[in-house]
């Protein structure tokens, strides 16, 4: 009996020491909820008008801080056609508070909450946001009160949300295109002072990377400018966020597609002047083209600036239409009949052209040739120097493409 007894104490023994450790947990919990509702019910006696500004000068001018941290969390949109941008960030404000402060030896907290709704918080609005119903940035959860070395108390308030802003987009450099999106932040009731608020650097370590846009450079400025429709100068906080596209998604579905249809061109001059398969595959050679035309023009923004790409594609384009005319002037000019071509054309085409491209006049004329086999002749000469005339344009082309990879 005592052996059993003995091990059913020392069974006991780990519960009841668990149920000493909630006990302790819950009188610790008890007596910090006593103290932080004792330290309410302390600044609810001494709270004033939340209108009022929380500083006990009689210049509130001389006094006013705002320290602002700017954080970029994710890009939920960047869209560069209608040039808008859609970001996820917080906005954390703190100011100093000379009015809600208390003694830390009677009330033994560094720091409390309150709502929004009883203390004085600054009033911010995103200046340049589309829509105008989230102007207004509004504190999130309660307000956070700091106590601190020096008897006074810092007040802080969070806001995270999704940030919808226009943008500027540059063009000029497709696919790998830029935007400068600027959220412009203007605090109501501060003093037309730029240092009575300052702005810490915008940290993008915590920043989502997004697939395909790429968050560059984050600069910050403040400025007192005076907007329209305000009667007064006002301080303005303007972080500006540099985006820039990642065109390898462009460069294999957009530029290579077109530099394969550039190079085709080749064998449009390649295919003997016999058939009318010429024709045909110039044809489908410009049809491609226009397909990645129309795709080209929904995907670039709608702008006044055209880039450097657009050029190109254009020059590609009155390259498969000469492609296509040359053809049929190949063509034309095998299956002529009738007189014979001109001395001069017989001279340039197949005597002197004809040696350059490496067609001797021996294989192309003779002196008994009929006029069409002098056509003929000359159809060939006109051909091979078209094909090296196509190689030699058809580079160009690719390595003005090739400045876009």
């Amino acid at each position: 009996l005592r052996q059993i007894k003995a091990t059913r104490r020392q069974q006991q023994l780990p519960l009841l020491l668990l149920l000493l450790l909630l006990l302790l947990l819950t009188a610790s919990a008890v007596l910090a909820d006593s103290k932080e509702l004792a330290l309410q019910r302390y600044l609810d006696s001494r709270a004033v008008s939340r209108n009022i500004w929380p500083l006990k000068v009689d210049s509130p001018e001389a006094a006013w801080f705002l320290v602002v941290d700017f954080a970029p969390l994710a890009l939920v949109q960047l869209d560069s056609t209608s040039q808008s941008l859609k970001l996820l960030a917080s906005l954390q404000i703190d100011w100093p508070d000379e009015v809600n402060v208390w003694d830390v030896g009677r009330h033994p907290l560094r720091l409390t909450h309150r709502r929004s709704s009883e203390l004085w918080h600054p009033t911010v609005l995103l200046q340049n946001a589309l829509d105008s119903s989230s102007g207004l940035l509004k504190p999130q959860g309660s307000i956070l009160l700091r106590h601190q070395a020096n008897n006074k108390t810092l007040g802080s308030m969070k806001i995270r949300r999704v940030f919808d802003v226009g943008c500027l987009a540059d063009i000029r450099k497709f696919p790998h295109d830029t935007l400068y999106c600027d959220l412009v932040f203007v605090v109501m009731g501060a003093p037309p002072n730029a240092e009575a608020i300052a702005l810490r650097p915008v940290p993008t370590s915590g920043y989502v990377a997004h697939s395909e846009w790429q968050l560059i450079n984050v600069s910050t400025r403040t400025k007192v400018e005076l907007f329209p429709g305000y009667l007064e100068q006002v301080p303005a906080l303007t972080v500006a966020l540099q985006f820039q596209r990642n065109g390898d998604f462009y460069q294999r579905n957009l530029v290579l597609p077109v530099c394969v249809l550039t190079v085709l061109h080749v064998v449009v001059f390649a295919v003997p002047a016999q058939p009318s398969r010429k024709l045909t595959l110039g044809s489908s050679i410009l049809l491609g083209f226009i397909l990645y035309l129309l795709l080209f023009e929904q995907i670039i923004p709608k702008s006044q600036q055209l880039p450097s790409i657009f050029f190109a594609f254009h020059a590609a384009l009155i390259f498969s239409v000469a492609t296509i005319v040359l053809a049929a002037g190949v063509l034309i000019m095998y299956h002529k009949r009738g007189w014979g071509p001109p001395r001069c054309l017989q001279m340039l085409l197949v005597r002197l052209l004809g040696s350059c491209v490496l067609l001797p006049a021996e294989r192309t004329l003779s002196s008994s040739s009929r006029p069409r086999q002098l056509w003929r002749g000359a159809a060939k000469v006109a051909d091979r120097t078209l094909t090296i005339a196509a190689v030699v344009v058809a580079a160009i082309c690719v390595a003005s493409f090739s400045r876009y990879s």
